[in-house]
């Protein structure tokens, strides 16, 4: 838990951030993001890292794609064009109303 508890913090933030893009529309951003962090680094992390720290690695690798992923977040929300979509509103937004008669 020592090693890995910190990260949750950082992994809600990025999840905040992500969602606030993801809900204007902006997906492709943040799956890339996602899959770099989540598969790339930390796998990575783990398996180079496994034969100097054994089974920690495991644990060291979820809190450096944590921080990765917050930093690539950060980055996005700051640079990105995620907050520019615009939420997609229908045509119409309230029932039709029956004209009296």
């Amino acid at each position: 838990n020592h090693i890995i508890g910190w990260s949750f913090l950082l992994m809600g933030i990025s999840m905040v951030l992500v969602s606030v893009v993801r809900a204007n529309g902006a997906v492709l951003a943040p799956l890339l993001m996602l899959i770099f962090s989540a598969v790339i680094c930390r796998l990575g992390f783990g398996f180079a890292f496994h034969p100097t720290y054994g089974a920690d690695a495991i644990w060291w690798a979820f809190a450096v794609g944590a921080t990765i992923s917050l930093l690539l977040s950060l980055v996005y929300d700051r640079f990105g064009k995620g907050r520019s979509f615009k939420p997609r509103v229908p045509a119409s937004t309230s029932p039709p109303v029956a004209e009296p008669g």
